[in-house]
């Protein structure tokens, strides 16, 4: 199918979504008009909210989570910030969704968002570089093992086969009482 979509004022055929992984951290998640604001930028870059739950991490939760950074002088503020309360992950969708939250979040350092990049997330919301307010995958691989320890029961290729379609041409309502977006009609 050649299914033909307007993307920030260009024509695109054919493109599919990408999903990606969203964490809205402790520290954000606690002040809810924060996080609710960083919702609102979501929703505004057009981004899908294709899932979204509230967990509470463990120690060993965050450890696997991110194993990669375990020998790193930060993993202590980092294991003790993240398993410090309630966070919010979401799987967001959307055309080069990657790339759009990242941009969305704005520098790791908090001093530099605020500076250089005000208008992104951690532009407005960090409170330090480890209570940075959210996270983001970086690249496929990291989406696909995120979303793989975040939300076991997520098939993305399920998703890509059967719902896809729906979002990409905008068949979709949002539905703010859960958080998410769901296809308006059967697929």
């Amino acid at each position: 199918k050649d299914e033909c979509c307007v993307v920030f004022g260009l024509e695109v055929l054919s493109m599919r979504l990408q999903l990606t992984l969203a964490i809205l951290k402790p520290d954000l998640f606690a002040r809810p008009q924060a996080a609710e604001a960083v919702r609102s930028m979501i929703l505004n870059k057009d981004l899908y909210i294709v899932k979204s739950k509230t967990i509470h991490w463990t120690q060993d939760d965050v450890e696997k989570f991110y194993a990669k950074h375990k020998r790193k002088f930060f993993f202590p503020r980092l294991l003790s910030s993240m398993s410090s309360g309630k966070m919010n992950p979401m799987i967001l969708a959307g055309f080069n969704s990657i790339e759009v939250w990242r941009n969305l979040m704005g520098p790791t350092k908090a001093l530099i968002a605020r500076r250089h990049d005000p208008d992104t997330i951690r532009g407005k919301y960090a409170q330090n570089d480890t209570r940075n307010s959210v996270h983001g995958a970086d690249s496929d691989e990291s989406v696909t093992n995120e979303i793989a320890l975040i939300f076991p029961e997520f098939d993305s290729q399920e998703w890509m086969d059967n719902e896809e379609e729906c979002f990409r041409i905008g068949n979709v309502e949002y539905f703010s009482e859960h958080g998410i977006h769901k296809c308006t009609n059967d697929h």
